[in-house]
């Protein structure tokens, strides 16, 4: 989109640039051009980060605003190596937001997933997901309970206007389970360490 528009300004300065046989286009309009371009990539860069946030701006491209850090809970039908359970267990999620992209960060206190290819999805009943492929690790020490492996998860922005997280994932271990979340903080935690710190999660709309 970027390029097009780019492209687009500079054919038309082409356009209306005087013909001569020493030059296709005159100082003045090659300057209007770098102009215009600059301000194309910043309107652009600008709406992709910022401007898309704001409600008005939504009510013409519909986005749920999901980014910040998330608490929940996780519950599992995994059983680690040891026996271990996971029911109800403290999660944390991160996820970074622009208009054009969406990244997620689960967090907890055995191990960590990034999300590899992560998508915004409206159902035909007006609700919306977000659903993401990941690859999950644990501490060092920890990867003999709990190896390495990819999955998918989904959740559903659910209450009222969209103040919750929840939804489910599975694994290529063959383990499934739940996660639901329903305070948020605008704070970008990078670990659970800090996340479990923080004094800042609130109810909010995510909408």
């Amino acid at each position: 989109m970027i390029v097009a528009l780019v492209v687009g300004v500079w054919l038309v300065l082409a356009l209306l640039a005087p013909s001569n046989s020493d030059s296709a286009l005159s100082p003045a309009p090659l300057k209007l051009y770098s102009v215009g371009s600059t301000v194309v990539w910043l309107a652009l860069l600008a709406y992709d980060r910022f401007l898309w946030k704001f409600p008005t701006v939504r009510l013409i491209r519909p986005m749920p605003v999901m980014e910040g850090t998330w608490r929940g809970l996780l519950t599992s039908s995994y059983t680690g190596a040891n026996g271990e359970t996971y029911i109800d267990m403290p999660v944390y999620l991160l996820v970074s937001q622009t208009s054009s992209s969406i990244s997620a960060t689960l967090m907890s206190a055995h191990s960590r997933s990034n999300s590899i290819h992560a998508h915004v999805l409206r159902a035909q009943d007006g609700s919306w997901r977000v659903s993401w492929t990941y690859l999950g690790s644990s501490a060092l020490g920890e990867r003999t309970a709990n190896p390495m492996h990819y999955g998918l998860c989904e959740l559903l922005v659910a209450g009222t206007r969209g103040e919750r997280l929840a939804g489910s994932y599975f694994t290529d271990r063959q383990s499934r389970g739940e996660l639901k979340f329903d305070a948020v903080s605008s704070t970008r935690y990078r670990d659970f360490e800090s996340a479990s710190c923080g004094l800042d999660f609130t109810s909010r709309p995510a909408l």
